[in-house]
């Protein structure tokens, strides 16, 4: 086998890394929001299975998506010049996911009620920074208090309630704008 270098990019990594971790909506949606957020530059997004999550998968219909989601970042970087694609391993329980809240500077979940996030980045510096985005029915009562005994912070993105896709890349181009100096 042999590999044809078209072009050489320049690293396209930023001084911040953030994760997003979204509950999977309905076709084609997910798809969107791996395309917009490979675009915009994310260091991972986790596929996440939360209770009121509508497509559930397991098994080889899971492997099959993941494995679709990583064609479309490969097809959008290549498309849009991004240097780097971001890591798309598996589709994560709603539990694993607030399991891995230690490995960041900051962990954030978008809820309509939640403190606006303009206000939760607040004198913060954070390198690091995993948001979760619920699923269209919006987090359970449980997965609320879940996350916030794990240390997660509650941050709205206003007072309209946005689609999955939109919020996903409303969150992470503030996060940048707010966070990432090489922005201002």
């Amino acid at each position: 086998m042999s590999i044809l270098l078209e072009k050489r990019l320049e690293e396209s990594r930023r001084d911040i890394a953030v994760t997003v971790a979204c509950a999977v909506p309905k076709r084609p949606r997910m798809e969107r929001v791996v395309e917009k957020l490979t675009e915009i530059g994310v260091e991972a997004i986790l596929p996440l299975s939360a209770e009121r999550t509508i497509p559930r998968m397991k098994g080889e219909e899971e492997a099959k998506k993941v494995l679709r989601f990583r064609k479309i970042a490969a097809q959008t970087a290549k498309q849009c010049g991004v240097s780097r694609l971001p890591e798309i391993s598996k589709i994560f329980s709603f539990t694993e996911v607030l399991g891995l809240s230690r490995a960041y500077d900051l962990a954030l979940f978008l809820d309509p009620e939640g403190r606006p996030l303009q206000e939760c980045l607040k004198g913060k510096i954070a390198k690091r920074v995993i948001v979760a985005v619920g699923p269209e029915g919006g987090w359970s009562e449980r997965e609320l208090e879940e996350a916030g005994k794990m240390g997660w912070e509650p941050a709205s993105l206003g007072k309209y309630i946005l689609k999955v896709d939109t919020a996903c890349l409303a969150a992470v181009a503030i996060l940048h704008y707010a966070l990432d100096p090489l922005e201002k």
